[in-house]
């Protein structure tokens, strides 16, 4: 996540891999839940960043070759990796995906050759690489965290001449023109964006104040800070609804002690949205659907890290316990860490995160909601 002055195209190198299908169209979306595997059989460790808005393809990272690589999931298909880029340390990511499933936006490489923002696109055949380039100024470092719908907007962070620097790549006919976002007020130089609204006009995610860092809301008129919830110095966004009127992530003093999940609104400001029983009062809102009334995230409870949905109806809830109400029973034996991608499909919700599976190891995982 990282761009070059103002304006740039996106450069890098196109790479193919091999023949692999595009993901299915027509899946029933039936209550379940599944674990996506593993790339590797070597080093065991997936995690999931994003689900389509079909709820049909996943995206995220698992251990392959001792390296962490970006892969793309189906049911039909099961977990595939997508390609390495030439000239990079072989590591990527994948963290967002376009409606349909048939982009990706991540990350590749490593410290040593240096990050780029990147995007994967099938193409009827097999799926390419493309790099999107960085800022002007500074090392060579930039990584994309979110793709809109249409594969329009992708938003990030890359390196300027004043530091790390919250980033939106536009597609405008086929070039990808990048475009620094600037920072906060005070703090030193450093910001990030994680989410975007459909067509890219709103972008949220954290910059730098004086000691810590805020959410912030980005528009047209630039950067505005989101404040805290009661009682905590600091926040951060992490998602937002597709027309950016409802941001959701979290507040702490410090973190690790007193994190809260938010949801703001110009109405409302930032609103905890609560803690799971047990545990510790920590809790981090990671993503929201597309009109922003289900939020899902992670709370801590006796088991530590575990995974939560939250609407206005239910507040919030264990994922495990909404899953078993629905009579199901595939996630027994797992404990769900983490929640980081939600989408509805008419009443159907379809949210993916990783978790611990009954093994002990760190696995990806899919799991859909009927008639919610």
């Amino acid at each position: 996540m990282k761009r070059w002055a103002v304006l740039l195209m996106g450069v890098g190198l196109v790479f193919s891999a091999g023949a692999v299908p595009a993901p299915p169209t027509g899946q029933s979306l039936m209550a379940s839940f599944s674990g996506l595997g593993f790339l590797s059989t070597v080093g065991f460790g997936s995690w999931a960043w994003d689900v389509s808005a079909n709820g049909l393809a996943v995206t995220g990272g698992s251990f392959y070759s001792d390296w962490g690589q970006a892969f793309i999931w189906t049911a039909e298909r099961g977990i595939t990796p997508l390609p390495l880029m030439p000239g990079k340390d072989p590591n990527s990511d994948g963290d967002g995906l376009s409606a349909d499933g048939s982009k990706v936006a991540g990350t590749c490489g490593w410290e040593f050759s240096g990050y780029e923002a990147s995007v994967w696109s099938y193409d009827g055949a097999q799926w390419n690489v493309e790099g999107l380039g960085d800022l002007a100024g500074g090392s060579f470092d930039s990584h994309a965290y979110y793709m809109n719908p249409a594969a329009t907007v992708i938003v990030g962070e890359a390196n300027s001449d004043k530091g790390t620097e919250a980033s939106r790549w536009m597609l405008e006919g086929e070039v990808w023109i990048i475009k620094g976002l600037g920072d906060l007020p005070k703090g030193a130089y450093w910001s990030q964006a994680y989410g975007a609204s459909k067509d890219g006009s709103v972008v949220v995610g954290q910059g730098s104040i004086a000691n810590g860092t805020r959410a912030f809301r980005w528009t047209s008129k630039g950067m505005a800070d989101l404040g805290t919830v009661a009682k905590r110095k600091y926040s951060a966004a992490w998602g937002c609804s597709e027309d950016g009127s409802v941001v959701v992530g979290e507040s702490f003093s410090a973190r690790g002690k007193d994190e809260i999940a938010f949801r703001w609104t110009a109405a409302t400001g930032m609103v905890g949205l609560g803690d799971l029983p047990g545990g510790q009062v920590l809790s981090e809102a990671e993503a929201t659907n597309a009109d922003g009334s289900i939020v899902v995230g992670w709370s801590t409870t006796d088991l530590g890290m575990e995974a939560f949905i939250w609407d206005n109806a239910n507040k919030m809830r264990r994922l495990t316990d909404v899953l078993s109400a629905q009579g199901v029973t595939d996630h027994n034996g797992w404990v769900l860490s983490s929640a980081t991608g939600v989408t509805a499909v008419g009443d159907t919700l379809v949210i993916v995160g990783k978790g611990k599976n009954p093994d002990g190891n760190t696995e990806a995982w899919r799991a859909v909601i009927a008639n919610y």
